[in-house]
């Protein structure tokens, strides 16, 4: 990858942390991990929790907070679903990451739209390892048509996380929808050749201008290291 593409892929990731079991400490050490000599990532993801934490280590940083709900199974209630956006938002979350449940007609994302307004980007999460293929193309139709500001791939929480046959399906219904909406590659993403992969078909399919962050993304927790090791090492 050349420099200013690895520059750019940088700009590109939401630095991801989603351990169960991790605390203030690993969510400190996250922030710090954000900012880097060779620039800022996007965003970082974390749980609802520690919105407020994250906040105050990055205020100072012109880098967003995401943040998920619904998750990761997609079965909270709808009274769970609203309070957590809207604490998020006032805990200072500028993202949210939601999945969308498999029977969804466009009713939770519209919800979620709703209540995110224009305070935070709205990115819908289709698990799309755990349904067949014409359903990723019916729920990423569905989702666009109801709001969402990205779709993404995965929860990063089950067997089978993005993969190239569901990034063109979903980068291909959002160059048919005709509108601005992004796309994040989640789940099972370590390596610059994974993200090469995700970045050419981004490319390939809404053009070299959506390899932005204002238009992809990759969720990831172990991606900075290989990315800042090409910067070092760029051969």
């Amino acid at each position: 990858m050349n420099p200013a593409d690895l520059k750019t892929l940088l700009h590109c990731l939401d630095l991801t942390n989603l351990n169960d079991h991790d605390g203030e400490a690993e969510i400190q050490k996250l922030c710090h991990a954000a900012t880097t000599t060779q620039g800022n990532v996007a965003a970082v993801c974390i749980y609802p929790q520690f919105v407020g934490l994250t906040w105050k280590n990055l205020i100072k940083q012109p880098i967003k907070i995401a943040t998920v709900v619904n998750f990761p199974k997609a079965n909270d209630s709808l009274e769970k679903i609203t309070h957590d956006i809207q604490q998020a938002l006032l805990d200072g979350a500028t993202e949210i990451d939601a999945v969308m449940p498999h029977d969804d007609n466009g009713e939770f994302v519209a919800h979620c739209k709703k209540l995110c307004g224009d305070k935070a980007v709205l990115k819908i999460i289709l698990e799309s390892g755990e349904i067949d293929e014409k359903l990723i193309e019916k729920k990423s139709h569905l989702a666009i048509q109801h709001g969402a500001d990205f779709l993404k791939t995965s929860t990063g929480k089950v067997s089978v996380g993005a993969t190239p046959v569901a990034a063109t399906i979903m980068l291909t219904a959002i160059k048919n929808s005709g509108k601005p909406v992004g796309f994040k590659a989640s789940g099972g993403i370590k390596t610059l050749e994974d993200a090469s992969v995700y970045v050419n078909l981004v490319k390939k399919i809404l053009g070299e201008s959506a390899f932005s962050p204002a238009r992809f993304r990759i969720g990831t927790s172990r991606l900075l290291e290989d990315i800042l090791c090409a910067f070092t090492n760029p051969n």
